[in-house]
């Protein structure tokens, strides 16, 4: 934790993460079965295990489903811890949706394939893409996350956390703009599992230095434009002059070590909280940007750029 002074005002609760469930599936009408009848169409999955708040299907084993059903529920604890209050609201508001559903059961829908020719034929089938070079995605407009299994554990583990945070709080906090949903994706997918639970907090050091590089080079985008920024904005490819990184990456980089440094100081985490709780409540892009500046104003931002950059080269 950072010694220095914090420059948020109130340490008086540690950042809670998210709880509560309700069901918004988008189905893709029509979609048929590529693989060992998997499923009928998104709406009608295969489901061969249930824990308490996801529903998995897929092509591997039964041991396998178990423990990626194990991590999930590890992981969906350290989202929840905390966020009971904050979420109630949004979970009541998207409560009323569900009476007209034809499946009541809530759980959030996962998916995960055996072979990477499986992970791509799904692709293909269901949302039009190709996915070569990818490990995992969350489907936001099926609300459904899809995984290939891999020898790599540690690599799967990061993509599984990562996407599952994404799915997670598209029902909590829909309209999260990319810098707090990715930075705190990323944050969770360095959470790997052991016998007593998720250990969280290694650093990735890939994006440490991303900042630091570009720190060096004086071609830091500012934290405004990083946290206003929409997808457009957040996921631009272009080449960062200087730097041999394109946009989307520095955007990033910069927002999963502002969120790290936060999660890192009391204050930071309550801040964070007070965002996310209002967050919860927006009704559009212009209420988004709003509760943004509100939260984080020009004096805030001024003040966050030394102990961040402390943070990042400590």
């Amino acid at each position: 934790m950072m010694r220095s002074r914090s420059v948020f005002m109130s340490a008086r609760a540690r950042l809670p993460m998210l709880t509560g469930w309700a069901l918004s599936l988008a189905l893709a009408a029509g979609a048929r079965a590529q693989d060992r009848n998997l499923f009928q169409d998104l709406a009608d999955l295969n489901v061969r295990l249930k824990t308490p708040h996801y529903g998995l299907a897929g092509s591997i084993d039964d041991v396998r489903l178990a423990e990626y059903g194990r991590c999930l529920e590890f992981v969906y604890g350290q989202y929840a811890e905390g966020f009971a209050e904050l979420l109630e609201p949004s979970a009541a508001r998207r409560r009323s949706t569900l009476a007209d559903a034809p499946d009541s059961d809530d759980r959030f829908r996962v998916v995960i394939l055996a072979t990477e020719a499986q992970y791509n034929e799904f692709a293909a089938a269901y949302f039009g893409n190709r996915v070569e070079h990818t490990r995992g995605l969350f489907v936001p407009s099926a609300g459904l996350l899809v995984v290939r299994d891999d020898p790599d554990s540690a690599e799967t583990y990061e993509v599984l956390f990562h996407e599952a945070f994404h799915q997670f709080v598209q029902r909590h906090v829909p309209l999260a703009p990319p810098w707090v949903n990715e930075g705190l994706a990323t944050h969770y997918g360095t959470a790997r599992p052991t016998p007593q639970g998720l250990a969280l907090g290694r650093r990735r050091s890939d994006l440490i230095t991303v900042v630091r590089r570009a720190a060096e080079a004086r071609r830091l985008v500012p934290f405004e434009e990083v946290l206003l920024a929409d997808a457009v904005e957040f996921y631009n490819k272009e080449e960062v002059p200087g730097l041999p990184c394109e946009r989307v990456a520095l955007n990033y980089a910069e927002a999963y070590t502002l969120v790290a440094y936060m999660l890192s100081d009391p204050g930071g985490q309550a801040h964070l909280q007070a965002y996310l709780r209002e967050l919860a409540q927006a009704r559009g892009a212009d209420e988004v940007a709003s509760i943004t500046r509100r939260h984080f104003t020009p004096e805030l931002l001024e003040r966050l750029v030394e102990p961040w950059l402390a943070f990042v080269n400590r």
